[in-house]
This record gives structure tokens, sequence and C-alpha cells, in this order.
């Protein structure tokens, strides 16, 4: 069963591509007969997949920039995995960028101003304190949305949080990075087949009853991460089409 980690990493801009494959471990796992030319039936539900995500979402925030969004492509060749149903992705950012801009700008006019007074004083520990002092928040916001997903690796420092839309969830909090920077936290929903949460420490999983044989164009579970202050992440979450993506799950 394919291990999937969410990656929380500081927001970057940049166009990514809708997945229509299932990557494996180890390519000795595949057999003749796990990829096909994609049917007519194939690429109908991945276009409603991908329309539904997109319509379920809010729009972005007043006067932000949308930075990056999927872009949708008609399937090609399938990759059948182990017998579980096709994990499709949407994900779609935005940022704040003049806020970003003079974020930049302060911590810019910091160092010159520390450097000018003494060089000897621009060092790890100084830029640090730099960056925390004029970090920008809540000037990012991410969402990332999945179908067939059945194990999601849960990072040590989310803690469950109330249910949406039924669904069981989790939120990391905004924390300074290592280097000063602002790192928004984020928050998980799971819909679907019987979620779990399994293990413990740094090996924590939420894994589903999810069918295993179920036809490749099914959807049996649906995740939604939305990185963004707290504040703005409820809201956000407080906008989206559950229904709609709940009915996507058969």
């Amino acid at each position: 069963m394919k291990k999937i980690s969410w990656n929380l990493s500081p927001f970057k801009s940049g166009m990514v591509i809708l997945a229509m494959a299932c990557l494996l471990a180890s390519s000795s796992v595949f057999a003749d007969g796990d990829s096909h030319m994609a049917s007519q039936g194939e690429k109908d539900f991945a276009k409603n997949v991908y329309d539904t995500f997109q319509k379920a979402l809010p729009p972005g925030p007043e006067g932000w920039e949308r930075t990056q969004a999927t872009e949708f492509k008609e399937l090609g060749r399938v990759f059948v995995t182990n017998g579980w149903p096709l994990p499709l992705e949407y994900s779609v950012s935005w940022q704040d960028s003049k806020a970003l801009q003079e974020s930049q700008m302060k911590q810019a006019e910091e160092i010159q101003k520390l450097a000018k007074e003494n060089p000897a004083n621009i060092n790890d520990k100084t830029t640090k304190e730099i960056f925390r002092k004029t970090a920008a928040k809540d000037a990012t916001l991410k969402i990332k949305l999945e179908t067939n997903a059945h194990s999601v690796s849960i990072q040590k420092d989310f803690v469950a949080a109330a249910p949406v839309a039924g669904g069981q969830s989790f939120r990391k909090e905004s924390a300074y990075g290592d280097s000063g920077s602002w790192n928004e936290g984020a928050t998980l929903v799971f819909l679907g087949k019987g979620w779990k949460l399994t293990g413990s420490g740094s090996s924590r999983y939420m894994e589903s009853s999810a069918v295993k044989g179920a036809p490749v164009d099914s959807a049996q579970t649906v995740v939604v991460k939305v990185e963004a202050d707290p504040e703005r992440a409820k809201q956000v979450i407080a906008k989206i089409d559950w229904e709609a993506l709940k009915k996507l799950i058969k």
C-alpha cells in the first residue's frame, strides 16, 4: 500500500500537473497489463473529479495573487496499482504579494542597518532574529485535494481538530522555521471509507477501509489540505462545498 506524506515546506509558487498515475516504490511490482490507454469512462471520471474539485473551492482572498493552479490534462496512459482506483490531485495557491514584498524590504533594511553599524554583527543568530521580526504572516494560502489516498502520514505536530463535514480533521499550527521564516500551518480533512489513526510518534498514519479491487474510475476517499493562517483556514473550510466532494465518493 502506498504511503503518502504531505509536503508542508514553505510556500513555493509554480505550476503543477494533475497526477494521473500512482507511483510505486519498486517498478518490479508492475506486471504485464497493469497499464493501459484510458477508456472514455476513465477520462470522463478524471474530468468530473477535476471539475468538482475546482468548483468546490471558494475564490482566493481579495487582492491576493493566484500563483499556482493545477492544469487539467486529459488522461492518457493509466497505471493500475495493485487493484486500487485512480488517484487524482488538484491544488491551487494564492499569496499577498504586497505583504511579502514589504517583508522582504524590511529584512533588507534591517540587515543593511546592522551591517553598517558593525559587519561582525551579521551572523546566523542576528539574521534569524531579523527574519522573525519582519516575517509576513497570513500572506499565503494553498489548498490541495486528492482522491483515493488510502494511507496518509500524520506528522507528530498534527493534533486532532473538530470534525469537518463528518470527516476527521487534524491541525498543525503556524510556526517559525529554523531560519526564522514564517511557515503557515495546515488543516487536513479526511472524507470516505472508515479512516482510522494508526501507529504512534513519528510513525502515525490515517488509513482508510477502502475496498481493493474497486473500479479504477471510482473515488473511495477525498483528502483535503488547507495551508493557511488558522483564522483564514477556518474561513476557507467554511466556504468549501463539502457536499459536492462527498458526492464523488462511491
